[in-house]
């Protein structure tokens, strides 16, 4: 082999070593560019969440007065005297701009807007209550029947029942009240204090609970009380009768918003507020054969 030949080869090996070389620095180079974007990506959405959860404290800090302006306005014009910049969302939405750290090249902003609700789950008024505490809900202007009634829905697949006390009253004190009991369930220690046994029932993609009863309230309701006996539980309650239940308090919307080299990424964020209302009812009034 003469050394024009190993010249050849030599050239040949160098330019093979230097593309593998290059070939594996663009595979890193691509990977740690991808890593970066992706790095950024999940701090800029996690940054718009916090942006849109900052925008729901502001909201839980108003008073109702200010939070009942924001609702019926639909123009903006409530948005300044609340504390906040008017939105170019259309909606009746809020603006709240966050002011950046030094240094920080990322702008953040919520957009949030309140609106009033009587079902939060579809038909239902849903909650969950943790046993021996009380949930009211709202009845005032509900219906003017003799009999106004409900349906009272409670307990999930997978989850043991419970049994139910409710309590409803007008806007003069009068009371109505009853207890339930899921059928088969607990019978040898409440049966002897008028609880109505409820049959199971085979859940549906509109109505997911185990057991319902429609109840009778008094008389021009004002309020219904409702309290979960020996095991915490979710309870749906829905209107029968009447079109809806009555306004039950506040949603609240909130969607935030980070901007970070012309790039936008936004999350949203809702949260339900209940009207206020008074501490759980009395232990004996539930078991007493009769309204002390």
């Amino acid at each position: 082999m003469n050394m024009g030949n190993k010249k050849g080869q030599a050239i040949l090996f160098a330019i093979v070593g230097v593309t593998i070389a290059l070939a594996i620095g663009v595979t890193v180079a691509s990977r740690n560019l991808s890593s970066i974007s992706r790095v950024t990506r999940s701090d800029s959405a996690a940054r718009a969440y916090a942006a849109a959860e900052g925008g729901i404290e502001r909201l839980l800090a108003l008073s109702d007065a200010v939070l009942t302006s924001l609702v019926v306005d639909t123009s903006g014009e409530q948005c300044e005297p609340a504390g906040f910049s008017k939105s170019v969302r259309e909606g009746g939405f809020c603006s709240i701009i966050y002011t950046p750290t030094a240094g920080d090249m990322a702008g953040s902003m919520a957009d949030v807007k309140v609106e009033n609700f009587s079902a939060n789950e579809g038909e239902f008024y849903a909650f969950s209550i943790p046993s021996g505490y009380t949930k009211e809900v709202n009845m005032e202007g509900y219906s003017t029947n003799d009999s106004p009634r409900v349906n009272i829905c409670w307990s999930r697949d997978g989850v043991e029942p419970s049994a139910i006390a409710y309590l409803s009253y007008d806007a003069n004190g009068n009371v109505s009240r009853n207890s339930l009991v899921p059928s088969g369930e607990y019978s040898g220690d409440i049966s002897d204090y008028g609880f109505t046994s409820v049959d199971r029932r085979t859940p549906s993609a509109t109505n997911p609970y185990n057991y319902c009863s429609e109840v009778t309230l008094v008389k021009n309701p004002y309020g219904l009380r409702i309290q979960p006996l020996f095991k915490d539980e979710d309870i749906g309650v829905s209107a029968v009768g009447e079109s809806s239940l009555p306004n039950q308090g506040f949603k609240f919307i909130s969607i935030g918003s980070v901007n970070e080299q012309s790039e936008v990424k936004s999350k949203a964020v809702t949260v339900f507020r209940s009207l206020p209302y008074m501490p759980g009812f009395f232990d004996y009034s539930i078991f007493s054969a009769a309204l002390p």
